[in-house]
């Protein structure tokens, strides 16, 4: 853990959003143009540190699934959302814990004309979508239905 610290504090200071949201904006906004032109629809699907950077690109995306998303501010850039969005969440997440879940719950039903999910593993941790052990039973189930959803919600609004 000692020497694992150090190459985060790194990593966190070369992609924080000063240096990222541009990158990032400026691909989707290159991506939505060129959909536009031939009629194309742009998904985006983000984990973890990309989880907030998905929610972020509702202005240049038609649909959004956002994996235990880190550092997302709520309710500001929930309530921001334009896009059909599908959240999926655990809930023994230490990093968007569950009072900050049924925030997000909540916003998203007063949109009513907006088609959102929240959807909440039980038992999962923080990164299950992508790091959860598929040699436990229970780890495996969160990190396979979890790939599910994101699958059926671009399938619904990407198609």
């Amino acid at each position: 853990m000692f020497f694992v610290f150090p190459r985060f504090l790194v990593w966190f200071w070369t992609h924080r959003q000063g240096v990222s949201l541009p990158i990032i904006t400026e691909f989707f906004k290159g991506l939505r143009e060129q959909e536009n032109a031939v009629g194309g629809k742009v998904g985006v699907a983000g984990f973890c540190w990309g989880g907030r950077y998905a929610v972020l690109m509702h202005p240049y995306v038609d649909a959004i699934y956002a994996a235990h998303p880190s550092f997302l501010q709520v309710p500001s850039e929930v309530e921001a959302v334009t896009k059909p969005i599908s959240f999926a969440l655990g809930d023994k997440d230490v990093v968007l814990r569950m009072a900050q879940v049924e925030k997000i719950r909540g916003i998203l039903k007063k949109k009513e004309q907006l088609d959102s999910e929240v959807i909440v593993y039980e038992g999962m941790e923080h990164s299950f979508a992508v790091r959860g052990n598929p040699e436990i039973e229970a780890a495996k189930k969160g990190l396979e239905d979890s790939e599910t959803q994101c699958v059926e919600w671009f399938t619904k609004h990407l198609n």
